[in-house]
């Protein structure tokens, strides 16, 4: 069969499937950024889901342009605080030192203990985890999006902590 017959029924089966492979037209929306997550250590859950915007692409860019070095403290199961996660889209191009390697979503866990010695956990888009030192004032960010409320927040009556 001639391929430019069978390329009409190829891209009417990914519409039907919903999988994009044309870019957005001119006039028409691009995809919808993916949510940022806001996990509770503490609760072992998902406290909140914010639109993840142009001002929180560019914060999480930022905190990947100040990573100092790779972590040397190791930071896999931390006991409280808040973990965010920023979906990046388009994927940004890390090229230093460490690594270069396209990063698809940021990871930073972040408590009261943690906030001046902060750690980044990337993932490749190979999804290869990669934990990074970085020198950041978090601050700003975590009160523009109320984030700071997780870190001294009332624990329900008789609360234990997820998983223990």
């Amino acid at each position: 069969m001639n391929l430019l017959l069978r390329l009409p029924a190829a891209l009417l089966l990914c519409a039907l499937l919903g999988i994009g492979v044309l870019p957005a037209l001119p006039g028409h929306a691009a995809p919808p950024l993916r949510k940022v997550e806001v996990f509770d250590i503490d609760l072992g859950k998902v406290v909140a889901r914010l639109d993840n915007n142009e001002d929180i692409q560019q914060e999480a860019r930022r905190w990947v342009k100040a990573i100092t070095g790779p972590a040397v403290r190791p930071m896999i199961d931390p006991k409280h605080g808040i973990i965010i996660k920023v979906p990046v889209q388009p994927e940004v191009q890390v090229s230093n030192e460490w690594m270069k390697d396209s990063v698809v979503d940021v990871f930073l866990p972040v408590s009261p203990a943690t906030l001046d010695t902060p750690l980044l956990l990337l993932f490749t888009k190979d999804n290869k985890p990669l934990m990074f030192t970085f020198k950041y004032d978090l601050r700003p960010f975590l009160k523009q999006y109320g984030l700071e409320r997780y870190f001294n927040k009332p624990k329900p009556a008789g609360f234990r902590p997820a998983g223990r």
